[in-house]
Formats: C-alpha cells, structure tokens, sequence
C-alpha cells in the first residue's frame, strides 16, 4: 500500500508539472493571439490607407486605372488574408479555451487523487490500528492458553495422584 501511496503521490506531481507546463503553454498561446491581432492590426492601418491612396490615384488619372485596379485586388487579398488570420485566431482563441477546461479538469483530478491518497492514509492508520488490536488479542489469547495449560498440567497431576491413591 505504501509503495502504491509513493506511486500515487510521484503520478500526482507529475500531473502538477503536466499542469504547469500546460499553464505555461497557455500563456505562450496568449501572447502569440496578442502579436497576431496587432498584426491585424497594423494590416487594417495598411489596407485604410491603400483604399485613401486608390481613390487619389483615380482622380489624378485614367491612365494609372489599371495599376488601380491592380491594388484593389492586392487589397482584397489583404483583406482576404486578414479574414484567414481572424479565423485563425477564432480558432487559437477555441483552443485555448479548450485547454483551460483540459486544465481545469486534471486540476480536479489531481484534487480527486490527493484525496483519494488521503483516504488510502487514513485506511493505512485503520490497518495499522486494527493491526495492533489483533496483535493485542493474539497476546491474550496466547496468554490464555498458556493458563489453559497450565491448568490441563494440573489436572493431568491430580489425575495422576488420583490413580495412584485409587490403585
């Protein structure tokens, strides 16, 4: 039972190191989504001023049209990119919640376990006491049938005796 306990015990700290890791991987998630919305940012910041620099473009001439045309399909692929990153970032966002709850649940867990290592403690202590009386009542008993004995070795003396007068 105690090499168990051990065994329980270095499983439990292993889920606490597990759970450390996780929490530091979680934190690492969160700081990549903060670098990643300020890169969306920064994309829309740069997508606004195509779309101001097209509209001057069109009024200074006819001719730049094409190149206009060029940067409006440059900036719907910004824009398209920027949805991918969005959705993306839905999805990182998903999962770290997912592994929040993954943690929140080898959290309970491991609570789960340090006290089923409790209840196996206190199971130990009723065993060990248990123990102890049966140990306790074994010295009487023993106790007991050396005095059985020593009345059976009276008795057997008296028996003697008793042939011996009667003969």
């Amino acid at each position: 039972m105690v090499l168990y306990n051990k065994q329980l015990l270095l499983y439990n700290k292993q889920l606490l190191l597990y759970n450390k890791q996780l929490v530091l991987y979680n934190k690492q998630l969160l700081l990549y989504n903060k670098q990643l919305l300020f890169y969306d940012k920064q994309l829309l910041f740069y997508n606004k001023q195509l779309l101001l620099y097209n509209k001057q473009l069109l009024l200074y001439s006819k001719q730049l049209l094409l190149y206009s045309k060029q940067l409006l399909l440059y900036n719907k692929q910004l824009l398209l990119y920027n949805k991918q990153l969005l959705l993306y970032n839905k999805q990182l966002l998903l999962y770290n919640k997912q592994l929040l709850l993954y943690n929140k649940q080898l959290l309970l867990y491991s609570k789960q376990m340090v006290l089923y290592n409790k209840q196996l403690v206190l199971y130990n202590k009723k065993l060990v006491l248990y123990n102890k009386q049966l140990l306790l009542y074994n010295k009487q008993l023993l106790l007991y049938n050396k005095q059985l004995l020593f009345y059976d070795k009276q008795l057997l003396l008296y028996n003697k005796q008793l042939l011996f007068y009667n003969k």
